[in-house]
């Protein structure tokens, strides 16, 4: 499917398994190859956007062989941050209630968050920036002790969280609730 096609079925899941709330919802999608943006109301997407930028890719480039460090991480937010760019003003411009993430990449993200504080209850800026420092203080992803990181999902968690963390920074988000739907449920 095209990468909006893609971005429509995941806000479709996302907004078919999710309480309506009022106004719109942001929701953000980081899968291997591309990150999906969209906002939209109720059942419908306003506004659609697949980024060529996914955990898979950034881990690739920036983390070859599961090398962590701060340089290495910076440089997968710039990269990170660069696909955002483009999209940023037209994002903010509509605006959004609620931002919700989905995909594993995401879920990961959020239960490593509370794998490290457990009274955190949705995706922080500050939560995230746990997780950055805990990977930058690393020399191998292998050495990361969070149980919440699956061994499959290992070797492209540090390219999901720059990426995460930029639309955090790009888009202004505070905080992200963590969806149980994504594309499979809006092809349902």
């Amino acid at each position: 499917v095209s990468g909006r096609e893609e971005a429509r079925l995941i806000y479709s899941g996302v907004s078919h398994t999710m309480p309506a709330g009022p106004g719109r919802r942001l929701v953000c999608d980081i899968g291997g190859g591309s990150t999906e943006i969209v906002i939209g109301e109720g059942l419908v997407p306003l506004e659609m956007e697949s980024l060529q930028t996914g955990c898979v890719r950034v881990s690739e480039e920036f983390f070859a062989d599961g090398k962590l460090s701060q340089k290495r991480m910076q440089r997968a937010r710039v990269a990170a941050r660069q696909a955002i760019e483009p999209y940023q003003a037209a994002f903010r411009k509509r605006g959004w209630d609620e931002a919700v993430g989905s995909s594993g990449t995401v879920r990961a993200i959020g239960d490593s968050i509370r794998e490290l504080d457990p009274t955190a209850v949705d995706i922080g800026a500050d939560g995230l920036e746990r997780i950055i420092h805990e990977l930058c203080s690393l020399e191998h992803i292998r050495d990361l002790k969070l149980s919440s990181v699956t061994d499959d999902r290992r070797l492209s968690f540090a390219g999901g969280v720059a990426i995460l963390s930029e639309v955090f920074e790009q888009l202004g988000i505070e905080s992200m609730r963590v969806a149980d739907g994504a594309m499979r449920e809006g092809l349902l």
